[in-house]
């Protein structure tokens, strides 16, 4: 019998909707001090949606829902240090004269992705065992897995609200800056799609480096030092 291979839906759905970047950001000078104010305003604001995105998904149940609601404040605890350092960054730039190493990569955007690929109802074809039969290779088959849930898939979940992010019309740099945080280590474990804060801060260093979007993006998020944790643990055989 052939070696199965089970995959994530969303590390399937992330191949299949790969995009790139739009044209760099634009800094006018005489605008900079303003347009730092309206960055700030929409980064507290979408902390805040962040949170509250993450409070709604907790399932019921008292104790449980009570530490998943205590998440959704880690989010937000998050997503606001993530703001002032913008500000701090965004004011630097203005006294550079809109230019520099201190100058932030990506706008705050709100966005809202779909939710993901039903597969019960698309006409894949279901295995006796829930998984989904995807193709057939030599020696082995390739399957997807919805049930699974371990640090590949937590990053095939946050590069899907990336990817479905630039693919709605956003650039590359707004997005990965306005990905949702993830409140813990455990991103798997969490109740709604998130970035890690690292992840960020990992792809602006690159790109204030010289490196294009998606050149910065690849190694941060797909590389083998991967910002995502539990993910080198994992492939290499052991538990997150």
């Amino acid at each position: 019998m052939g070696r199965c291979l089970a995959v994530s839906l969303e590390i399937v759905v992330l191949v299949l909707a790969w995009a790139i970047a739009g044209p760099e950001r634009a800094w006018s000078a005489p605008a900079c001090t303003r347009a730092c104010r309206t960055e700030q305003r929409a980064c507290v604001k979408l902390a805040r949606t962040n949170a509250h995105r993450f409070r709604d998904a907790c399932l019921d149940g008292s104790s449980a829902r009570r530490t998943c609601r205590r998440g959704g404040s880690a989010v937000q605890r998050t997503a606001l240090v993530a703001c002032r350092r913008l500000r701090k960054d965004c004011r630097a730039c203005c006294k550079a004269g809109g230019n520099g190493p201190t100058c932030p990569v990506g706008q705050p955007t709100s966005f809202d992705p779909p939710p993901p690929l039903d597969l019960a109802t698309s006409g894949v074809p279901q295995l006796p065992d829930g998984n989904f039969f995807v193709l057939a290779i030599p020696d082995a088959q390739l399957e997807i897995d919805p049930r699974r849930r371990d640090p590949v898939t937590a990053a095939g979940v946050c590069a899907r609200w990336i990817t479905t992010c630039v693919d709605a019309g956003h650039r590359l740099d707004d997005c990965t800056r306005s990905a949702p945080p993830c409140a813990t280590d455990r991103p798997w474990e969490e109740p709604t799609a998130c970035c890690p804060a690292k992840c960020f801060e990992r792809y602006q260093d690159a790109r204030r480096a010289g490196a294009d979007p998606l050149a910065a993006f690849d190694p941060v998020y797909f590389g083998t030092d991967t910002c995502f944790p539990g993910v080198a643990t994992l492939l290499s055989g052991g538990n997150p």
